[in-house]
C-alpha cells in the first residue's frame, strides 16, 4: 500500500503539475510500490478527505488532468469494473466526483462528470462519437439508462443530490442542466417513487453483479479479487481509503 506522503505527493501533482508530470509520476509511484499506474490510481485515496484523484483534478477544475487519469486505465478493459468503482467512489463527505464538479459552478467540470461516466469524450479532447453523451436518445431500456439516472441521483452525506450542491452554491444553470438529464432519463417521474426507486438501485447492482479479474498487463500476472460484486467492492474500497 502507497504511504499517506505518496498519496499526498500524488494529490498535489494532480493538484499543480503539467499533464506528463503527473503521468510519470503516477507510473514512478507504481513502480516504488511494485504495481502498476491504474492500481496506483485506485489505492490514492487521500486520507484526510476521502477524495479520488478524480475528486482533486474536479476540484480543481483541471480537465487536462482528468484526460491524463483515465488513460491510465489500460484499453483492453481489464479495470472496467475498478473503474467504475472510482468514478462512483464517495469521499468522507459522501461525494462522488460529481458533487465536487458541481460545487464548482463550472460547467465543463460538471459535463465532463457526467461523460467520464458514461465511458464518453471529455470537453477538452476530441469525439470520436458523433453524439456527445448528454445529449444521446437513453429509450426506455433500464440497461442503458438507469445507471446513469442512479449516478446522478447520489446523494451525499447532507442527503443532497449533485442537483442540489449546485442550486445551494448558487450555480442554477448547472442544477438545471442537471436536472434536465434526468428529466430525460426518466421522463414518467418513477424516482419519486420509493419503491420504484428502490427496483431500480436494485436493478443497477444486480445488472453489475459479477466477479472481476484484475490483470497487470505489464508482469503477466493475474489478481482475482474476492469481491462477489460491483457494491461489495466499492464498500471495500471506500473502507480501505479510510483506513490506510
Amino acid at each position: 500500500m502507497p504511504s499517506a506522503d505518496r498519496i499526498t505527493g500524488l494529490h498535489e501533482a494532480v493538484r499543480k503539475d503539467e499533464p506528463n508530470l503527473i503521468d510519470g509520476k503516477l507510473s514512478m509511484a507504481g513502480y516504488q510500490c511494485g504495481t502498476s499506474p491504474a492500481t496506483m490510481l485506485l489505492l490514492a485515496i487521500d486520507p484526510a478527505s476521502g477524495d479520488s484523484l478524480f475528486h482533486t483534478a474536479m476540484r480543481t477544475e483541471r480537465l487536462d488532468a482528468l484526460s491524463t487519469l483515465r488513460k491510465t486505465f489500460p484499453p483492453n478493459g481489464s479495470f472496467e469494473i475498478p473503474t467504475r468503482l472510482l468514478l462512483k467512489h464517495k469521499n468522507y463527505q459522501g461525494e462522488t466526483i460529481l458533487h465536487v464538479a458541481a460545487q464548482t459552478g463550472n460547467q465543463d467540470m460538471v459535463t465532463a462528470a457526467y461523460r467520464l461516466f458514461c465511458r464518453d469524450s471529455l470537453p477538452n479532447e476530441r469525439r470520436f462519437t458523433p453524439t456527445p453523451a448528454e445529449e444521446r436518445n437513453p429509450g426506455f431500456e433500464d440497461g442503458s439508462r438507469l445507471p446513469p439516472l442512479m449516478f446522478l441521483l447520489e446523494q451525499n452525506a447532507a442527503s443532497q443530490d449533485a442537483a442540489s450542491v449546485a442550486r445551494t452554491n448558487g450555480y442554477e444553470d448547472v442544477a438545471r442542466w442537471i436536472e434536465r438529464l434526468v428529466t430525460k432519463l426518466d421522463p414518467h417521474g418513477d424516482r419519486n417513487d420509493a419503491k420504484e426507486r428502490e427496483r431500480m438501485q436494485e436493478f443497477v447492482r444486480q445488472r453489475q453483479q459479477h466477479r472481476y479479474t484484475e490483470i497487470h498487463v505489464e508482469d503477466d500476472e493475474v489478481y482475482e479479487d474476492d469481491s462477489d460484486d460491483e457494491e461489495d467492492a466499492d464498500d471495500k474500497h471506500n473502507h480501505d481509503g479510510k483506513n490506510d
